[in-house]
Formats: structure tokens, C-alpha cells, sequence
């Protein structure tokens, strides 16, 4: 549950607030997804030909990985998205720990941080390619 709520968060962070990207970013992850003729993502080159998600994952995994490239990517400083990645980590750990988890079994705030990483990643990459969210917790009641 936390490590879905740590990707949620992240992903949340940028469809709450996006910005412009350059077209370097716009231009490597829209390289790296194969398209219908009609101009929408083939789910089933991707599925058959790993290259794809792999050059996804690729960018994904350098950028969250990559404090500078990420905060230029979100608009803040890296200690503005530390204090949010702590206080997001602090409560995601008493939220799984309410509901039960064992405490051994605890994501580190480190390891939450890099969650978030990647959920804000990957919204970036479904902006890209014209990707909306499709699970409740996005839409608009």
C-alpha cells in the first residue's frame, strides 16, 4: 500500500501542477513510444517490443534519480521537495502503520522519496504521449 501511495503522491504532485517541458524531455520520451496511425499510443507494439518500456524506464529512473533534473522539471528547489517528500514520507509511514503494517516492513523515507520520484515521472511521460488518469482517485467528481 505504501509503495502505491508514495508512486500516487508523486504522480498527484504533477497533474495537480504541471509545467512546460522542453523539448529535449518532450521529444526523448515521445521518441520511445510507437504510434497508431491515428496518432495514439500502440499498446501492442509496446507489449511485444520491450525497447519501448525500456527507453521509458530509462528516462524515468535518470530523472527521479537526478535531484536537479527533476526540480527543473517540477518548478522548486530541491529543499522545497525535500520538505515535501519528508513530510509526504512521515505521513504515508503513520498512515501503513495505522492500518497495520508491521513495523519492520517500513518504507524508509529515502525509499518513499523515490516513489514520489517516479510517480511524478510518469505523469510526465503520460502528458507526453496524451495519457489522461483513468482511476477514481484522479477524476473529477
Amino acid at each position: 500500500m505504501a509503495v502505491i501511495t508514495s508512486g500516487a503522491m508523486g504522480y498527484a504532485c504533477r497533474l495537480t501542477h504541471p509545467r512546460d517541458l522542453s523539448e529535449d524531455v518532450s521529444e526523448r520520451i515521445d521518441a520511445a513510444v510507437p504510434r497508431t496511425p491515428a496518432g495514439h499510443v500502440d499498446f501492442d507494439v509496446m507489449e511485444t517490443s520491450p525497447e519501448h518500456l525500456s527507453a521509458l524506464i530509462e528516462w524515468s529512473s535518470e530523472t527521479a534519480g537526478n535531484p536537479s533534473a527533476l526540480n527543473a522539471l517540477s518548478g522548486c528547489s530541491v529543499a522545497s521537495w525535500q520538505a515535501f517528500s519528508a513530510t509526504a514520507g512521515y505521513a504515508i509511514q503513520r498512515n501503513v502503520l495505522a492500518k497495520g503494517l508491521p513495523k519492520r516492513l517500513l518504507l524508509t523515507l529515502d525509499e518513499i522519496d523515490d516513489l514520489l520520484r517516479i510517480g511524478y515521472t510518469v505523469r510526465i511521460v503520460d502528458e507526453v504521449v496524451g495519457l489522461e488518469p483513468s482511476h477514481e482517485s484522479f477524476l473529477d467528481n
